[in-house]
């Protein structure tokens, strides 16, 4: 995996955004982590998306996740696989 995808993939499992925030930030305030954090996903998120609709029939039933690309392509490592 690379660092922006483990940093998507600790936000899929946190229970919030500001769990993931708090746990991958530690040297900046709630506020900035949340920014730093979002930014992050919104990238990786309509990169996914986007996909998606490019090719519906490849990605039915996929969630625009990292979670949900990960079985359906069949790896671990989603964003290096669609790159």
């Amino acid at each position: 995996m690379n660092a922006l995808e483990d940093v998507v993939a600790v936000a899929e499992q946190a229970p919030s955004l500001e769990a993931a925030a708090n746990s991958l930030r530690l040297d900046i305030e709630l506020p900035g982590a949340l920014r730093w954090l979002r930014r992050r996903l919104q990238g990786v998120y309509a990169a996914l998306h986007l996909l998606k609709g490019l090719m519906p029939d490849r990605f039915l039933g996929c969630a625009p996740t990292l979670a949900g690309f990960g079985p359906c392509l069949g790896v671990e490592a989603v964003l290096l696989a669609l790159r």
